[in-house]
């Protein structure tokens, strides 16, 4: 009898079905609406962040061998800790003793996604949280916030109820770089997360864009139409307690909001882009094979103007020794790399469920096989 070698993906590794919106690649009906073009259109310039780019960080622990811990809500938000009872949430994950989340520097907050395996026999679905912390080893894991979904890592990575992402309920599972992914030479295979000054340039309504969002999102940020919110120019300064405008500021952009997915449009040769670092041409491919899903919301605080990527704890502390864990991307040539690559994202107008999902029509990378 000869045995065949089963083809598929690690579900830990590349989580969701193959045709789920964070593995199926852009379509060869895209149609494509540049953010330039949208911006010229409204008399103005499209334009990079002026303080670059950080990182949205995702703890994503999937280890069906790992011990279960308790998640104890923390009731606060930070410093940490303080003395305030925990309260158990009655959620339980599998993780391992020496998985830590460390507490942040003083001044900032536990800012962060997590996804961890729930104690299931099957070993198929993880539980999101937000705001997660474990600075000891073999403890529980704190949260505050909300739990948000249980997602089926088999699924289509958007059914299975509010993420972690708060700003747009979309999961971290799918849309974050891994440790590994932007060291090595394999393209990265699926949709990226990016979380967008929407202060600046998102818009309530247009573009397909119903009050702030449009699927596959299932929401917007709560303060989309407050005074510092979606498309405002205005940030809330805490010294003076009082609205004030953003440094140069941007325009509305319809369509541009919370599940946006962007894309280098595949008419783009990226050769002619002439980047300069091997991590700028993984993002790049993934951006014109895949696209980036808009999932939160960066404040601008009147001077802080930045777009975050959504990398999980290994690509984020250990691939990047240059990479300020806290704020901004210290290496010159790849923040070089990725001003290139925003001034040529486009919006995929037609992206909606079922056939036009990524726009529809062929898909311009191969479909990945299924899972394992």
């Amino acid at each position: 009898m000869i045995r065949r070698h089963r083809v598929g993906r690690d579900k830990y590794r590349q989580p969701f079905a193959s045709d789920s919106i964070w593995n199926r690649p852009i379509g060869s009906s895209a149609n494509y609406v540049t953010l330039a073009s949208l911006a010229s259109a409204k008399g103005t310039t499209w334009r990079v962040p002026a303080k670059g780019y950080s990182v949205d960080e995702s703890w994503i622990s999937l280890a069906p061998q790992a011990p279960q811990r308790k998640l104890i809500d923390r009731g606060y938000w930070w410093p940490y800790p303080q003395s305030v009872t925990p309260i158990d949430s009655g959620a339980r994950v599998l993780v391992p003793d020496d998985f830590v989340i460390p507490a942040p520097a003083a001044g900032n907050t536990p800012n962060n996604m997590a996804a961890m395996l729930t104690p299931d026999p099957s070993a198929r679905f993880a539980q999101e949280f937000q705001y997660a912390c474990r600075p000891d080893p073999a403890t529980d894991v704190t949260f505050h916030h909300q739990l948000r979904g249980v997602w089926d890592l088999y699924g289509d990575g958007l059914s299975d109820g509010f993420g972690s992402h708060g700003g747009s309920g979309l999961n971290c599972l799918g849309g974050t770089i891994r440790g590994g992914e932007l060291t090595g030479t394999t393209p990265i295979a699926h949709a990226l997360s990016v979380t967008i000054n929407t202060q600046k340039w998102a818009c309530t309504n247009g573009g397909g864009i119903v009050n702030g969002y449009r699927w596959p999102a299932t929401a917007a940020d709560s303060n989309y139409m407050s005074q510092d919110g979606y498309g405002s120019n205005m940030y809330y300064d805490q010294a003076t307690a009082s609205y004030k405008p953003i440094a140069s500021p941007g325009v509305p952009l319809d369509g541009l909001g919370m599940g946006a997915l962007l894309a280098i449009p595949s008419t783009v040769s990226i050769a002619s882009l002439a980047l300069e670092t091997a991590q700028g041409q993984l993002v790049a491919g993934a951006l014109q094979g895949y696209g980036a899903y808009v999932v939160d919301t960066s404040a601008d605080s009147g001077d802080w103007d930045t777009w975050l990527w959504n990398l999980d704890q290994t690509a984020n502390r250990l691939d990047f020794p240059a990479l300020d864990s806290a704020y901004g991307w210290l290496n010159a040539p790849l923040l070089r790399d990725l001003n290139k690559l925003i001034l040529n994202l486009a919006i995929v107008a037609n992206n909606a469920p079922g056939g036009s999902c990524a726009g529809g029509g062929a898909p311009i990378r191969p479909i990945a096989p299924p899972l394992l």
